[in-house]
């Protein structure tokens, strides 16, 4: 333990030496900080409780996500607390072990989803705790509620599998801003996590190579005979080449097109400020699309100044000529995330393209990146095989390992 006058400088000077250290803050009493053995850096506050005579030294985060200032400013409340003889770390915990979900999921609403989300995300998010979360939980203590009691939500609204999953992803979300932010007791479990949620199988719609063929000839002839517009082609064309949704593509402004960095800009979306890569075949297409002077929008629409609101009509079109059944138009977007997946990228990577914030979002591609992790593992063993001079090794594994 030791004395040291903290400075940001002070502090990303430190190196690590292989044993753990602790100063003390030379011009706030009280605020420490704890330097592991292998140099990560942790800022408490110690402090006695006037009257019960009692020591509390407590957490106040890792240096980086805590500032310097910040930790000060918070060490200073703490000691004038305990001057009077209140013990704030108990009074905060009793405080937030009182908070409902329903204050909670107002406080989750106005600071982090309002200003973070696009108003469609929020209306959705809003809907589930209106018609799910609050009438069950609303009035409920957070600590109060049970994962048991999750489940059995879970399972009463198993005739709308995939709007029970998203009740629970909404309440899962609420509680954890309530722990990030120091809401809630720090380590209170989150009653809504771990929930195997439904997962909505057979919802999902691949198209295969032969289809995208068949949708890219179908899309040519109903353009040149007028039966679609130029930017309802384009804007499933695009869809097919980006993996975006519907809304970003319909939405798109020329503004958010940037060619020298090969990627849509959008300020807002789903979730927020997104960047959507453009490969060289997407660039092709945004080049072809007829520019009108005046209107703003990538994918116009019938009215001036507009952009195109419904692409449904055309996209029935194109599935009929084609001859494709069961498909949506949100499937396309499925569809580029299983050629990625085929072609041995990993679900970090896919979900990054696809702008998912829940890695287990990306999870429903698991099956095809496997396959393609054999393929590519069987190849490499035949590889290796042939090196080694193994040539009926080498040929199983060029054969994909048939017997």
């Amino acid at each position: 333990m030791a004395l040291a006058p903290f400075t940001v400088k002070w502090i990303e000077g430190l190196q690590p030496d292989g044993v753990e250290r602790l100063y003390w803050d030379t011009k706030q009493p009280g605020l420490g900080l704890r330097v592991t053995a292998n140099g990560k850096a942790y800022l408490c506050v110690q402090y006695r409780i006037r009257n019960s005579g009692q020591y509390r030294r407590v957490a106040l985060g890792a240096y980086g996500s805590v500032t310097l200032d910040e930790a000060r400013e918070r060490a200073r409340r703490f000691k004038s607390a305990a001057l009077d003889g209140v013990d704030l770390q108990n009074e905060r915990k009793k405080s937030a072990s009182r908070l409902t979900f329903a204050a909670l999921s107002d406080q989750w609403i106005d600071l982090h989803v309002r200003p973070k989300r696009s108003p469609r995300t929020l209306d959705d998010y809003q809907a589930k705790l209106r018609l799910y979360l609050l009438p069950k939980f609303g009035k409920r203590a957070i600590e109060e509620i049970r994962r048991a009691d999750v489940l059995a939500l879970h399972k009463a609204m198993a005739g709308t599998p995939k709007v029970a999953d998203y009740a629970v992803v909404v309440g899962k979300a609420a509680v954890n801003f309530g722990l990030k932010n120091e809401l809630l007791p720090a380590g209170m479990a989150n009653p809504f996590a771990d929930i195997e949620l439904y997962g909505g199988e057979g919802r999902e719609r691949f198209l295969s190579g032969d289809e995208v063929a068949r949708i890219g000839d179908t899309i040519v002839g109903l353009q040149g005979s007028g039966a679609i517009s130029p930017w309802a082609a384009a804007a499933i064309r695009l869809l097919v080449l980006t993996g975006a949704r519907k809304s970003e593509i319909l939405t798109l402004r020329w503004d958010w097109v940037d060619l020298d960095q090969s990627a849509l800009l959008l300020p807002t979306s789903k979730t927020g400020k997104r960047r959507i890569e453009l490969n060289p075949a997407a660039i092709a297409v945004l080049r072809t699309i007829p520019r009108v002077v005046g209107n703003p929008h990538t994918i116009c629409g019938r009215k001036s100044g507009t952009h195109l609101s419904n692409l449904d009509r055309a996209w029935r079109l194109v599935a009929e000529r084609s001859k494709i059944e069961g498909c949506r138009i949100h499937d396309l977007r499925h569809t580029f995330a299983s050629f990625a997946a085929a072609d041995g990228l990993s679900l970090l990577m896919i979900g990054k393209l696809l702008g998912h914030t829940v890695p287990a979002t990306t999870q429903r591609y698991a099956h095809l990146a496997e396959t393609a992790l054999k393929r590519a593992n069987d190849a490499l063993g035949a590889k290796l095989a042939g090196l080694m001079g193994d040539g009926e090794a080498a040929q199983k594994g060029k054969d994909g390992g048939a017997q």
